[in-house]
C-alpha cells in the first residue's frame, strides 16, 4: 500500500473519531483564594496575606494511531557536540529529549532502536552489535531501560559521517524482528550539528539511501542543531522519504523539535500553546512578587503576570497540555482596602492556547473574592452622672472630653473624644495593645467609676470593648469663718475638725476649710465641732 495514502486513512479515522469531542472540549480553569478573610495590610492584625491557586488543566492527551512505531534515533557524537572545542550541546540536552521520546511510546507495541555516531557507529548500540556494517541481528526493540542506557553512553569526539549513520538506520529498520505481514511507522530521527566532513557531503550522494527508504516505506526525520548545519542537505534527506527537517537553534530547542517530530507520528487531542496571564485588581490587591511557585515569563506594572507555553513546564513536558496534566500557580496578595467580595481579578486574567485543529481559543480565569478586615479595635462608654447618691450613673453628661493614651506612655495623649447627648464616646484603634482612659478633672465634681478617673491596661484587638462609663457625682463645699463672740473679729490660729456622724475625721485645715472631696451622701452625716480652741480674749474688760 502506498504509504502516503496509508497516512491520509489514518489522518481521516482519526478526524472522524474525534472531531466532535475536540470542539467541544475546553480547557479548565480553576482558581481559590485562602484564606477567605485577612486583615488590611500594614495593620497590626494578622493574617493579612492570603494565598491564590489558579489550576489549568487540558484536554485529551497523545493517542497512538491505529499503527506502532518503530523508531531508530541516530545521534550526533561527533566532537563538535560537546568534545574539545564543542559546545552546541554540553549538557547532552539531545540525549534527554530522545529518552523523553521513548518514555511518550508504549513498549508493548512499539520499537526502538539507538546508534551513536560521529565518523564511526560508536559501540554500544541498541539492540548490540549494529556498530558493524555486517550485523543481522534484531534491528530494534522494547527494551526501553536499555534503550535509554545506550544514549546515555554517548560519548563527544570524532568527526561527521551523516551517510554511514543513516545507512546503518536503515539497515536496523531493515531488520525489524516485528512479524511478517504487522505493518508499523518506521522511522529514523537524525540529529546533527555539523557540515558532514567525512564520507559523502553532497545530495546525489543519498539516491540510494532515498531508494532504500522509499522502498521500504521508510521516514527519515533530520535535525539540525546550531548554525553550521548543512540545510539544504538535511532538508534534501527528510523531504525525500516523507518526512521534514527541524532546526534547533540551541539544544535547548531540541527536546520541542523532537516533540514536534513525534506529533507528525502519532495524534495529539489535548490543547498546544498554552499561556496563562494574571491580572489583579489595581490598586487595592498587592501581590508578593517573591511568592510565586513558578516564577512569570514577563511581569508588567505589578498586576500582570504572564506564563508562556506552561505545558512545557508539567507532566511530559511536551507542548501539550493534557487532562492529565495541571500547570499550577500560587502566590500571595495583601490588600491596602477594607471590604466585603473585594474582587481579585481584572477582567484581562485569562488563559489562551491553540486547540487540535489550530483555532486559538480563550477562557477566562474565573474571579474569586477576598473579605478584608479593618483590623480597627473599638472602644467605647458614656460619661453619666450620678444623681442620687447610689454609686449608679444616672443622666447623660454632654460634652465631656475623655482622652486615650497608650498604657506604655500614658503621659501622650493619642485621641481625644467629647461625649455626645447621649454621653456616649468612642475611640477607633488601628493597633492592637494596651490602652488606658482618663477623663477631664472638672471642679465641683468628684469620682465614683472609676475611683481614680482613669481606667488601665485595657486590652483592643479586633473585637469591640466596653462599656468603660465614667460616672462622677457633684461636690459639697463646707466654708465659715472663727470670730470672737464679743465683736466678731476673726480669730486666726484655730483648727478646725470635719468628722462624719461616727466620728472619723474627714478632712482638716487651718481656719478656712475646703473639702472638695465631700460627697453630699456624707455631708450629710458630718458635723463641725471646735476642737482645742485655745482663745485669748484681748478684751481686758472681759
Amino acid at each position: 500500500m502506498n504509504k502516503w495514502f496509508l497516512r491520509i486513512v489514518i489522518i481521516l479515522v482519526f478526524l472522524g473519531l474525534f472531531t466532535a469531542t475536540v470542539c467541544a472540549d475546553a480547557v479548565t480553569v480553576t482558581k481559590t483564594v485562602s484564606p477567605g478573610t485577612i486583615n488590611v495590610s500594614g495593620s497590626s492584625c494578622y493574617p493579612q496575606n492570603a494565598t491564590v491557586t489558579i489550576t489549568v488543566t487540558g484536554y485529551g492527551g497523545t493517542v497512538t494511531t491505529s499503527l506502532p512505531i518503530d523508531l531508530v534515533f541516530a545521534i550526533d557524537s561527533s566532537g563538535s557536540m560537546c568534545g574539545s572545542g564543542g559546545n552546541n550541546d554540553p549538557t547532552g540536552l539531545r540525549l534527554t529529549g530522545a529518552k523523553q521520546i521513548i518514555g511518550q511510546l508504549n513498549a508493548s507495541r512499539d520499537q526502538v532502536g539507538v546508534i551513536n555516531w560521529d565518523e564511526n557507529i560508536d559501540p554500544p548500540t541498541y539492540p548490540s552489535g549494529w556498530e558493524s556494517p555486517t550485523n543481522t541481528g534484531p534491528g530494534l526493540g522494547n527494551n526501553f531501560n536499555a534503550a535509554n542506557t545506550t544514549i546515555d553512553s554517548n560519548v563527544c569526539g570524532g568527526t561527521t559521517d551523516g551517510e554511514e549513520a543513516i545507512q546503518r538506520s536503515l539497515r536496523m529498520l531493515q531488520y525489524n524482528p516485528r512479524p511478517s505481514g504487522e505493518v508499523s511507522n518506521e522511522v529514523v530521527i537524525f540529529l546533527t550539528d555539523g557540515q558532514f566532513n567525512s564520507g559523502c557531503t553532497v545530495n546525489s550522494c543519498f539516491a540510494d539511501e532515498i531508494a532504500t527508504a522509499n522502498a521500504n516505506n521508510f521516514t527519515i526525520y533530520t535535525i539540525g542543531l546550531g548554525s553550521s548545519v548543512n540545510t539544504a542537505l538535511l532538508t534534501y534527506i527528510a523531504t525525500s522519504t516523507g518526512g521534514t527537517y527541524h532546526h534547533a537553534a540551541t539544544a535547548q530547542d531540541i527536546a520541542d523539535v523532537y516533540n514536534e517530530i513525534l506529533l507528525s507520528i502519532v495524534s495529539n487531542t489535548a490543547p498546544s500553546n498554552v499561556n496563562v496571564t494574571e491580572v489583579v485588581q489595581q490598586p487595592y490587591i498587592i501581590v508578593n512578587q517573591t511568592s510565586f511557585n513558578i516564577t512569570p515569563n514577563s511581569t508588567v506594572g505589578g498586576h500582570t503576570f504572564s506564563w508562556t507555553n506552561v505545558a512545557k513546564l508539567v507532566g511530559n513536558k511536551d507542548a501539550n497540555l493534557s487532562a492529565a496534566e495541571s500547570f499550577i500557580i500560587t502566590f500571595d496578595i495583601s490588600s491596602n482596602q477594607v471590604g466585603t467580595d473585594l474582587e481579585i481579578d481584572d477582567t484581562d486574567a485569562v488563559v489562551t492556547y491553540t486547540d487540535p485543529s489550530g483555532v486559538p481559543q480563550s477562557v477566562l480565569i474565573p474571579q474569586a473574592y477576598i473579605n478584608v478586615s479593618s483590623c480597627n479595635g473599638l472602644l467605647f462608654g458614656y460619661k453619666l452622672l450620678d444623681t442620687d447618691c447610689d454609686g449608679v450613673g444616672d443622666e447623660p453628661i454632654e460634652g465631656w472630653r475623655i482622652n486615650l493614651t497608650d498604657s506604655s506612655n500614658p503621659g501622650v495623649v493619642l485621641q481625644t473624644n467629647t461625649t455626645d447627648s447621649d454621653g456616649y464616646f468612642e475611640f477607633i484603634t488601628y493597633k492592637w495593645g494596651n490602652y488606658d482612659l482618663t477623663e477631664e478633672n472638672r471642679p465641683g465634681y468628684g469620682w465614683v467609676t472609676p475611683s481614680t478617673g482613669t481606667y488601665e491596661e485595657i486590652y483592643v484587638n479586633g473585637n469591640p470593648v466596653g462599656p468603660k462609663n465614667f460616672t462622677n457625682m457633684k461636690l459639697l463645699c463646707i466654708n465659715g469663718t472663727k470670730t470672737r463672740s464679743c465683736d466678731n473679729e476673726p480669730v486666726s490660729g484655730t483648727t478646725i475638725t470635719l468628722t462624719n456622724s461616727s466620728g472619723t475625721v474627714a478632712t482638716t485645715d487651718r481656719f478656712v476649710v475646703t473639702t472638695p472631696g465631700l460627697r453630699p451622701v456624707d455631708a450629710q452625716q458630718l458635723h463641725v465641732r471646735e476642737v482645742a480652741v485655745h482663745q485669748r480674749d484681748e478684751d481686758p474688760e472681759l
